[in-house]
């Protein structure tokens, strides 16, 4: 997922902006960032998340969900024309009743962008 500095702060703490959500991180200098998040990180709300410990959320468009086996599912996302990718049980897919061309809400665990 490509990123932006949107603030800097003395420590070097920068605040990322991925169009809906912002995430911070320390560094020692760059100018384009390129984080990684791998898609067992990414979980899906139909609604946008108020209570819950994850604290970044991005509104993201299901391009195509591909069975991987019994028990999962590979969720390809749009996410403002990044991609970004979610493995859900297919548990959840039905659940969720989700399918391509639905508007949902992908969630990362910041602690997933740290290591």
């Amino acid at each position: 997922v490509n990123t932006e500095v949107v603030k800097l702060a003395a420590n070097n703490s920068r605040t990322f902006n991925l169009k809906a959500i912002n995430l911070n991180a320390t560094t020692a200098k760059a100018v384009n960032y390129a984080l990684r998040v791998l898609a067992r990180d990414v979980s899906i709300a139909l609604t946008r998340p108020a209570d819950s410990s994850i604290l970044n959320a991005l509104a993201v468009t299901i391009d195509e969900i591909q069975l991987e086996s019994s028990s999962q599912s590979l969720l390809k996302l749009n996410a403002g024309g990044q991609p970004l990718l979610s493995r859900v049980t297919n548990r959840s897919v039905h659940r969720l009743n989700l399918q391509p061309g639905m508007a949902v809400y992908a969630q990362i665990k910041a602690v997933a962008l740290l290591g």
